[in-house]
């Protein structure tokens, strides 16, 4: 299992008194080589969501998430990219 740190570039700021802090954000191809490979948002604290899809072909890589560190689980190794809702 690889580790790969990344950083969440903030899309869109979130208006509103309930936002409770959190941003979305785009992670531009974090790297992965095997299946549960991780990545660890370094700008975040906590990770909320994530919609990662593979930079090969676009296919949805399914996450597992821990405070701010991501497991991405399927058995693709190749770069990927996504959103992500974080504090």
């Amino acid at each position: 299992m690889t580790n790969v740190n990344v950083v969440a570039k903030e899309v869109r700021p979130i208006g509103g008194v309930n936002n409770d802090g959190l941003k979305l954000g785009w992670v531009n191809s974090g790297g992965k080589a095997a299946q549960n490979d991780t990545w660890t948002v370094t700008n975040a604290t906590t990770v909320e969501w994530a919609n990662i899809t593979t930079d090969a072909n676009g296919v949805a890589d399914p996450v597992t998430i821990s405070t701010n560190v991501l497991t991405l689980t399927s058995a693709t190794a190749t770069a990927g990219s996504g959103l992500v809702l974080f504090k």
